[in-house]
């Protein structure tokens, strides 16, 4: 892939969409997304840390006499605290999340990649604004973990456990795509955290569908190394994180950028921000105006 040199490229050499460059950044890119997974994998260890601990606990305490409140309540407390820790795990994996996807950007706007330096000039420059923004995330999903915990530990087993699952589940899906947007504005525009929560807001409810299905790709690997965590089997368990350090993280990244872009541009750049619409895609419209142009001159 050619890159932008003083803001000049050649239109042709580009993609016409981001699917196309999903596609071509895995092929040209390759060694940018490996190093995008392995140091957010770095940044990710204490909280997988955290979470393998706990459900190891879990999975001693579950094998206990249920029946006895003392068992119960000993596992809601686990729980708890791997929530609990959950939240300056989450800020370090935020530390990790400003350098990555100020890498990402710069590579799907087709702009020269120096990962060491942008790495770093994304945590320089992004660092309070990611922090503050996880940090809220984090608190939301303590209180909704914790909250549904003591809301399950006062009611009986049965249906009404499923329905307290299927919502938790909702809330924090729907907070990690808020997140999520948030992570990719911050990169983008120039804002207060309260304005980009707002927009985030806007933004994903505005275009919930396709959104829900983008999220669920991106979040995929994760997804599925958390299924394989409650079946405590190591060997898969190992597998699939090493699939996460070789290039989960790095396509996670990539395609929530590309999704949250693909929305930026409907919805703000093309009427507010025209100078970074379809960056770093090849712009048909453009080119044909440009032809007609020229060949209207020669005559």
């Amino acid at each position: 892939m050619k890159r932008e040199h003083n803001g000049v490229t050649e239109e042709q050499s580009l993609p016409v969409n981001r699917k196309q460059l999903f596609f071509r950044a895995f092929r040209y890119e390759y060694p940018v997304i490996l190093l995008i997974s392995v140091f957010m994998t770095l940044f990710a260890i204490p909280l997988f840390t955290v979470i393998m601990l706990s459900l190891a606990r879990l999975a001693q305490q579950s094998g206990a006499d249920l029946s006895v409140p003392e068992n119960v309540a000993a596992m809601y407390g686990t729980r708890a605290t791997m929530y609990l820790w959950s939240v300056p795990a989450l800020l370090l994996l935020g530390v990790g999340a400003s350098g990555a996807f100020y890498v990402v950007r710069r590579l799907v706007w087709n702009q020269e990649v120096k990962f060491f330096r942008d790495f770093g000039k994304g945590i320089k420059s992004n660092i309070i604004q990611f922090e503050i923004v996880t940090l809220l995330f984090a608190l939301f999903m303590f209180g909704v973990c914790y909250g549904f915990d003591l809301l399950a530990l006062n009611l009986k087993a049965g249906a009404i456990h499923t329905m307290l699952t299927i919502i938790r589940v909702l809330l924090l899906f729907l907070a990690a795509a808020f997140l999520m947007f948030q992570y990719c504005g911050i990169t983008v525009y120039e804002g207060s955290v309260l304005k980009q929560l707002k927009n985030s807001v806007i933004l994903v409810f505005g275009s919930l569908p396709l959104t829900v299905v983008s999220m669920f790709g991106a979040m995929l690997p994760l997804i599925l190394i958390m299924l394989f965590m409650f079946f405590q089997s190591l060997a898969v368990l190992i597998l699939l994180s090493t699939a996460l350090a070789v290039v989960g993280f790095g396509y996670s990244v990539l395609l929530i950028t590309l999704r949250c872009h693909c929305i930026f541009d409907k919805n703000v750049n093309k009427k507010n921000f025209p100078e970074i619409y379809r960056r770093g895609l090849f712009d048909g419209e453009a080119a044909q105006k440009q032809y007609n142009e020229e060949n209207n001159r020669q005559y």
